[in-house]
């Protein structure tokens, strides 16, 4: 399987990753943004698992929650004639994108 992370997917985590960094200091858990970024490796394991588990959202865009972090998601497509995964972007449920 190929997969490919999108510009937008690498900013969020990127933004993530200190804003988990900067909350682990506030309430000192240094190890906060390496658990974040351990269930995102899990989401994207069980992804590339069963990439057509999860539901759509539109009509090519799917969703997966993070077990730990379950206010967060991936949103990705699969394309299965060409075996590529696209890793689209990383949301909160509070956002609406």
């Amino acid at each position: 399987m190929i997969l490919i992370y999108s510009t937008d997917f690498s900013f969020d985590l990127n933004n993530y990753f200190h804003f988990f960094q900067e909350r682990g200091k506030y309430e000192g858990n240094i190890d906060l943004p390496y658990d974040f970024s351990e269930d995102l490796e899990r989401a994207i394991k069980q992804i590339q698992a069963n990439p057509e588990a999860w539901p759509k959202i539109t009509k090519r865009i799917r969703k997966i929650h993070l077990s730990r972090f379950k206010n967060h998601s991936v949103r990705y497509q699969y394309h299965k004639g060409n075996g590529t995964l696209y890793l689209l972007r990383i949301t909160h449920s509070a956002q609406n994108i």
